[in-house]
C-alpha cells in the first residue's frame, strides 16, 4: 500500500515511474538529469527519485559523484534486517499540509 500511495503522489505531482529497464547511469547533463537504461533507452528530468541501496546507487549508477562522498557509502554498513530509509537531497525543507 506504501508503494501504491507514494506512487500516486508522485505521478500526481507529473512524475513518470518507469519499470520497463533497468537503470545504468544518472548523469548531470546542463540542467536537466539523464537517466540511461540497460535497454539504452534516454530519459530526461529535472529530479530523480532512486529506489535503490544508496551503494550501489552512489558507486555505479551516478555519474560525476564526488570521491569524497563516493568513498564515505562504499564503506556503509549493512545489516542483516529489514529497514527502510528515505534520504533527499533538497534545496529547501519541504512543508506538509494538514499538519
Amino acid at each position: 500500500m506504501l508503494t501504491q500511495a507514494l506512487a500516486r503522489c508522485l505521478e500526481s505531482h507529473g512524475g513518470q515511474i518507469s519499470l520497463e529497464s533497468e537503470v545504468t547511469s544518472v548523469a548531470r547533463a546542463g540542467d536537466l538529469w539523464e537517466i540511461t537504461t540497460a535497454a539504452g533507452a534516454r530519459h530526461a528530468a529535472r529530479r530523480v527519485v532512486c529506489a535503490m541501496h544508496a551503494g550501489p546507487f552512489f558507486t555505479r549508477i551516478l555519474r560525476d559523484c564526488p570521491e569524497p562522498l563516493r568513498a564515505r557509502v562504499a564503506n556503509l554498513r549493512v545489516g542483516n534486517g529489514f529497514g527502510m530509509i528515505v534520504r533527499h537531497h533538497v534545496a529547501e525543507l519541504p512543508r506538509y499540509t494538514g499538519t
